[in-house]
């Protein structure tokens, strides 16, 4: 027997849907309604890119500004521990620090500072005269002391042999 619809022999018959259709101002409701939710996501999504981006660069300046704190810190350490070698290796004025080059010192793993009794040596060795005296084999006197100002102290007369009262007596000029 035929389908009645199709016209095809053995064909079964089509269950279409009934087609439904809206009025144009419910569709242009739709629409603008659609526009709407577009719009607002679009705001919120281009809000959420504008706080991640301000997120992230208030992340990266604390970060430098950690960052930064940490290397003064380091720095505050490593000034004061060669400070404290010096003293321990008789430095005579911490000024004289100005002078040594700090910039290999590093701090380790455990906070110490690494290359401290180099940086001293060294300059022990450039500069001797900011050292107190040291026992040296050498003997010289003022070896490692800084250099003196004006005359030393001088003898009083009572405390002078007779020839160096004279000799003393004549450098000045007297009878």
């Amino acid at each position: 027997m035929a389908d009645e619809t199709s016209g095809q022999p053995g064909a079964a018959p089509s269950q279409q849907p009934p087609v439904q259709t809206f009025s144009h101002e419910y569709v242009k409701e739709l629409r603008q309604e659609s526009a709407g939710y577009r719009l607002r996501a679009s705001e919120a999504e281009k809000k959420a890119n504008e706080a991640a981006e301000a997120s992230k660069k208030a992340a990266d300046e604390a970060a430098e500004r950690v960052k930064k704190s940490e290397e003064a810190a380091q720095a505050r350490i490593i000034r004061a521990e060669i400070k404290a070698h010096a003293i321990k290796a008789g430095i005579v004025d911490v000024d004289g620090l100005a002078m040594a080059d700090l910039s290999k010192l590093t701090l380790n793993d455990k906070g110490d500072v690494v290359g401290a009794e180099e940086a001293i040596d060294a300059l022990r060795k450039a500069k001797p005269y900011l050292f107190a005296k040291t026992t040296s084999s050498s003997g010289k006197p003022g070896e490692g002391q800084p250099p003196t100002r004006g005359d030393p102290k001088q003898k009083r007369a009572t405390e002078m042999t007779a020839e160096e009262y004279q000799a003393f007596k004549r450098s000045k000029g007297l009878k």
